[in-house]
C-alpha cells in the first residue's frame, strides 16, 4: 500500500509540474525596449496562440537572465553563450531552443592612439578600459575573458589587470578626452550606429586577440570564434580583429524533458 501511495504521489507531482509548465511560462528578457525584450514579446505571442499563459520579465542582461532561469524564476530566456558557460561551471545546464544572433566583440582606441599601441596585449594595469555598464553583454564578455586568462590554463597576461570602467558607451569620447579611459570594449552588431559613429569620428579598430581566449572550449568548439573585422562607415574601416559572440533562445532541463512543451517553444522561437 505504501509503495502504491509513493507511486501515485510521484505521478501526481509529474503531472502537476507538466501542467504548470504547459500553461504558466516566464520568459526572462533584457531591458525593456531592447532586442532581447522585443524577441521575448514575439515568442510570448506565439506561445499564447498555442494555449500557454506567458509572462515576460525584464532583467539586466544575459548574466541575470540565465541566473533567473537556473533559480527556477523563468523557464525561457535569451542570452549570450558566455553566460551559458558561466552557469555550466556552476552546475546548471541550459539548452538552446533557437539561435538568436551573432554580435562582435570589438576593441576600439581613441583618436591619436599610435598604431603599435592598438592591441589588447599593449594594455596593462596602468590602463582604463570602458566596458559598458554593469550587466551588459560587453561587461560579461570582459569578465569572461579575464576569468579565462587568469585560470590555471591561462597566462595571466598584463592586459587582464586593466581597470574596467563601467559607463555608457555614449561617454567614450568625453572620457577619452578627459583622460579617464584608454580604450573601449564593446559587444555589438557590426552595423551598430554606436560603432560606426565612433569610427567615423576618428576612433580606430584594435587587435582583440589572445591565444588563451582562442583555446577556451565550450561544447567541443571555441567559446568565441576569432574574426578579422572591417566595418563600412563614411569609409571602410579595417585592421581590427575581435570575436564572434553568439546568443541563443534558451530553456531549462525541465522544459527540454517535456517534449510537447519544448516543441512549442522551438516552433515559437523560429520566425
Amino acid at each position: 500500500m505504501s509503495k502504491l501511495i509513493i507511486i501515485l504521489s510521484v505521478v501526481f507531482s509529474v503531472l502537476h509540474m507538466s501542467s504548470l509548465l504547459a500553461e504558466d511560462l516566464v520568459i526572462a528578457a533584457g531591458k525593456e525596449g531592447g532586442g532581447y525584450h522585443k524577441k521575448a514579446e514575439e515568442i510570448a505571442v506565439r506561445l499564447e496562440q498555442r494555449g500557454h499563459d506567458v509572462e515576460v520579465v525584464n532583467f539586466n542582461g544575459s548574466d541575470e537572465i540565465t541566473l533567473a532561469m537556473c533559480k527556477g524564476e523563468a523557464q525561457i530566456g535569451i542570452g549570450q553563450i558566455d553566460a551559458v558557460d558561466a552557469r555550466r561551471l556552476e552546475g546548471c545546464r541550459l539548452h538552446p531552443a533557437a539561435d538568436y544572433g551573432t554580435e562582435l566583440a570589438l576593441l576600439l582606441f581613441p583618436p591619436g592612439t599610435k598604431k603599435r599601441q592598438r592591441k589588447l596585449h599593449k594594455l596593462n594595469e596602468s590602463n582604463f578600459l570602458l566596458v559598458d555598464t554593469i550587466g551588459s553583454g560587453s561587461d560579461l564578455f570582459w569578465r569572461t575573458i579575464v576569468r579565462i586568462e587568469n585560470s590555471e590554463d591561462g597566462n595571466g597576461s598584463d592586459w587582464s589587470k586593466v581597470s574596467p570602467v563601467h559607463e555608457m558607451p555614449e561617454l567614450a569620447t568625453s572620457l577619452a578626452n578627459f583622460g579617464e579611459i584608454d580604450a573601449l570594449l564593446l559587444v555589438r552588431l557590426k552595423s551598430s550606429p554606436e560603432i560606426i559613429n565612433l569610427l567615423d569620428d576618428g576612433w580606430t579598430l584594435g587587435e582583440l586577440y589572445d591565444k588563451d581566449i582562442n583555446d577556451y572550449v565550450f561544447n567541443n568548439s571555441s567559446l568565441y570564434e576569432a574574426q578579422s573585422i572591417k566595418i563600412s562607415g563614411k569609409k571602410m574601416h579595417r585592421g581590427g580583429s575581435g570575436y564572434k559572440v553568439n546568443s541563443f533562445i534558451l530553456t531549462t532541463s525541465d522544459i527540454k524533458s517535456d517534449r510537447t512543451l519544448f516543441t512549442d517553444i522551438v516552433r515559437s522561437s523560429k520566425f
